[in-house]
C-alpha cells in the first residue's frame, strides 16, 4: 500500500477514477454517468476524458499515477497521451517486462521531478508504495464491490468517503475543490489494512461479544459518523451541546441524502483468541448486526459482501448501493444479475450467496435491499439492564422506547422455503419487533412470534415436563385463529406447520442450552436437563448430513445443532461439524437446520 496520506480518489463509471491531494481530508468521489452500449465508442470516450483530465492536472503541475488493468492497456494509454498531448518528455511507463535497474532509475527521476506522469498496470501498484504523487487515476473500473474495495484499499484510501454526481465535465473544478468531512456508511472488512491508517480497529474482539466489546464498537462508530463530540478546548460536550451537535449533523446528512458517503474500516482477526467451536462469534456481520439490533432507529445493516459488512446510519441519508457497481449493470436501481453473470462468467446462486444483497431499495429511505433467504431462524432477547449497560452514555438519550420493548418480549423470526428473492425493508428491525412484521404471501412465510414470558413460558415448561395437557399460546394482538396451538402429547407430528409452531414454542424454554450430538446422546450444559437422541434419530441425522458430501470432510464426530442467545457466548444460531483433528467447520445453517431440528424435536417429543 502507499505510505503517503495526501490524496483523494475520484471514481467515474465512464471507466476511471482519479485522486487529488488538494485537502488534508481528501474525498473519494464517485461519478455516475451512463455507459455507452458500444464498447469501441466507450473506449474512445474514456480515452478522450482521460486525455482532458491529464491535460488539466498537468497544467497545475500535479504529479500523476495512472493505473490500468493490463499491460496492453498501459501501452495504449501511454501512446495516446504521448501523441495527443505531445508528452515526449515527462512521462514514464512501468510494466513487468521492464528491467529492474531501469525501474529504479525511472523511480529516482520521477522523485527528482524529471517526470510528472507514471503509467503502470494495477498489478505493479504494490511496487510503487513510496512513490510520492498528487493524483492517482484508475483507467479501468472494477466490475464488482469486492474488486472496488481491493483497489481502493491497495491505494490506502480507506479513510476517504465518496459521493455520487450526475455529471463530470461541467463540475470538474468544483469536484476538486469540494470538502466533505463526514460519511453515512461504514464498510467493515476483516482484511488488515495499512498499519498507519486511522481506521484500523485493534483489540476490539474478545473471547466473545461481551459488554466492553459492544460498548467500544458503539463509541467508535459514533465518533466516526458524528464526530468525537468534544469542544474546541478538548472537553466533552454537555448533553445539550451533544444533542445540538448531532441534530446539526443529521440535518446536513438529510439535505444531501442523494449522496452516499462511505468509509472503510478494518477489524483484523486475532486467531490466538478464537476458540475451537466459536468461529462464527468473530464474524464481522454478527458484530455489525449488534448495532442495528441495539439501536434500530439509528443504524441498519445495508448488506453483506463476502466477509465484509456495510453499516449505514439512517440519520445521515440513504445508502445507494448502485454506486458500488458499474452502472451498465444497474437497471431501475437494481443490479441486473443475468447480465452481470453472463458477462463476468459468475454463477447466479454464487453471486447471491456471496453478496447476500444484490440491489438497492426503491429509495424509501428505510435502507432495505433485495435479499435471498431460505429456511432460517434467529432468536433474540436483550434485557433492559444489558441494553443500558451496552449503550452507556451514547444510548442514554437515543431511544428509550426500545428498552421497554426488548425487556418485555422475546422474538422468534422464522423464514422457511423462500424459493425467490424477497424484499425486506429492514430485516433486523423485524427481528427486534420494533417494526411490525407478519406473515405475508408476497415475501414468503415470515412470522414474528411474541410470547408473554410470565404465562407462556411456564405453560410451555409444564407441557415439556409432561405435567400439562393442551395449551394455547397467543401472540399479542392476534386473533384466536392465529394463536399458536401446541401439538398433542401423543401421536405422530405430520404437519410441517404444526411442527414448526411446536419448535418455536419449545425454543422459548431451551434457548440457553448448548446442545451437542455425540455418538448417540444429546448433551447440554446441564446433564440433568438434557434430552436423549435415540439411535434411529441419530442415524437419520448422520444420513442427512452425509448427503451434503461437499460441505463436510471425512471423520465426522460432533455436530453442534442449536445455540440460543440466552448465553452471551453464543450470539447466533449455529450449525457446524468437527473432524477427527478437532477443527470446527461452520456451514450454512439455512441448508441444514430445519431437517436437524425436525429430527431433534421428533426424538424429544416422544
Amino acid at each position: 500500500m502507499f505510505a503517503y496520506h495526501n490524496r483523494a480518489v475520484i471514481d467515474g463509471t465512464q471507466g476511471f477514477y482519479f485522486n487529488d491531494a488538494s485537502d488534508k481530508k481528501p474525498v473519494l468521489k464517485v461519478q455516475t454517468l451512463t455507459v455507452p452500449s458500444s464498447d469501441q465508442y466507450f473506449e474512445a470516450s474514456k480515452m478522450k476524458e482521460l486525455v482532458g483530465l491529464v491535460k488539466d492536472l498537468s497544467s497545475k503541475n500535479k504529479k500523476l499515477l495512472v493505473l490500468t488493468k493490463t499491460k496492453p492497456a498501459c501501452e495504449r494509454v501511454c501512446e495516446s497521451l504521448t501523441r495527443k498531448l505531445d508528452m515526449f518528455d515527462g512521462l514514464i511507463m512501468f510494466h513487468n517486462d521492464l528491467v529492474y535497474n531501469l525501474k529504479l532509475i525511472a523511480l529516482k527521476k520521477f522523485e527528482a521531478g524529471d517526470y510528472n506522469i507514471a503509467i503502470c498496470p494495477q498489478s505493479l501498484a504494490s511496487q510503487l508504495q513510496k512513490l510520492s504523487v498528487d493524483v492517482v487515476i484508475h483507467y479501468d473500473m472494477p466490475a464488482s464491490l469486492d474488486d472496488f474495495l481491493i483497489q481502493v484499499n491497495r491505494l490506502d484510501t480507506v479513510n476517504n468517503a465518496f459521493f455520487g454526481l450526475n455529471s463530470f465535465q461541467n463540475q470538474r473544478q468544483s469536484i476538486l475543490e469540494s470538502k466533505y468531512d463526514f460519511c453515512n456508511s461504514i464498510v467493515f472488512t476483516p482484511e488488515k489494512l495499512d498499519s498507519e491508517c486511522n481506521y484500523n480497529i485493534t483489540q476490539i474482539l474478545s473471547s466473545h461479544y461481551d459488554k466492553p466489546t459492544i460498548r467500544k464498537l458503539i463509541k467508535y462508530v459514533f465518533d466516526l459518523l458524528f464526530g468525537s463530540l468534544v469542544s474546541s478546548d478538548g472537553a466533552l460536550l454537555s448533553s445539550a451541546e451533544k444533542k445540538e451537535y448531532i441534530e446539526k449533523k443529521i440535518a446536513r446528512g438529510q439535505q444531501e441524502s442523494s449522496k452516499s458517503k462511505y468509509v472503510t474500516v478494518s477489524i483484523p482477526f486475532d486467531a490466538s483468541v478464537q476458540r475451537q467451536l466459536d468461529l462464527s462469534e468473530y464474524e464481522i456481520k454478527n458484530l455489525v448486526a449488534s448495532l442495528s439490533v441495539l439501536m434500530p432507529s439509528w443504524f441498519t445493516v445495508s448488506g453483506y459482501f463476502g466477509k465484509k459488512a456495510v453499516l449505514t446510519s439512517t440519520k445521515l441519508g440513504t445508502n445507494k448501493f448502485s454506486l458500488l457497481f458499474c452502472s451498465k449493470y444497474i437497471v431501475n436501481n437494481e443490479l441486473d444479475l443475468a447480465r452481470y453473470c453472463n458477462q463476468t462468467g459468475a454463477d447466479v446462486l454464487d453471486v447471491i450467496e456471496k453478496l447476500n444483497t444484490c440491489a438497492a431499495s426503491s429509495g424509501s429511505g428505510s435502507g432495505g435491499f433485495v435479499v435471498s433467504y431460505s429456511e432460517n431462524s434467529v432468536y433474540l432477547k436483550i434485557s433492559s439492564e444489558l441494553l443500558a449497560d451496552l449503550l452507556g452514555d451514547n444510548g442514554s438519550e437515543i431511544d428509550e422506547s426500545i428498552v421497554e420493548k426488548l425487556d418485555k418480549q422475546a422474538f422468534m423470526v422464522s423464514s422457511t422455503k423462500l424459493d425467490k428473492l424477497v424484499e425486506m425493508y429492514d430485516f433486523f428491525n423485524c427481528l427486534t419487533g420494533i417494526k411490525q412484521c407478519v406473515a405475508n404471501d408476497e415475501i414468503g412465510v415470515l412470522k414474528n412470534v411474541r410470547l408473554e414470558q410470565s404465562e407462556a413460558s411456564s405453560k410451555i415448561k409444564s407441557y415439556l415436563e409432561g405435567t400439562a395437557s393442551n395449551y394455547t399460546c397467543s401472540t399479542p394482538n392476534a386473533s384466536t385463529d392465529d394463536a399458536l396451538q401446541l401439538p398433542p402429547q401423543s401421536g405422530q407430528i405430520n404437519d410441517i406447520k404444526q411442527l414448526e409452531e411446536f419448535y418455536i414454542n419449545k425454543c422459548q424454554f431451551i434457548r440457553s442450552k448448548d446442545m451437542i450430538v455425540t455418538d448417540s446422546n444429546y448433551v447440554s450444559d446441564n446433564d440433568c436437563n438434557g434430552c436423549k437422541l435415540d439411535d434411529h434419530t441419530y442415524s437419520s441425522l448422520k444420513t442427512f448430513i452425509s448427503q451434503q458430501g461437499t460441505l463436510f470432510s471425512s471423520g465426522k464426530s460432533i455436530a453442534r445443532i442449536f445455540h440460543g442467545i440466552g448465553s452471551p457466548s453464543y450470539p447466533v444460531t449455529e450449525w457446524g461439524w468437527t473432524n477427527n483433528f478437532g477443527k470446527f467447520k461452520h456451514v450454512s445453517f439455512c441448508m441444514l437446520s430445519y431437517e436437524a431440528h425436525k429430527l431433534l424435536i421428533k426424538s424429544n417429543f416422544h
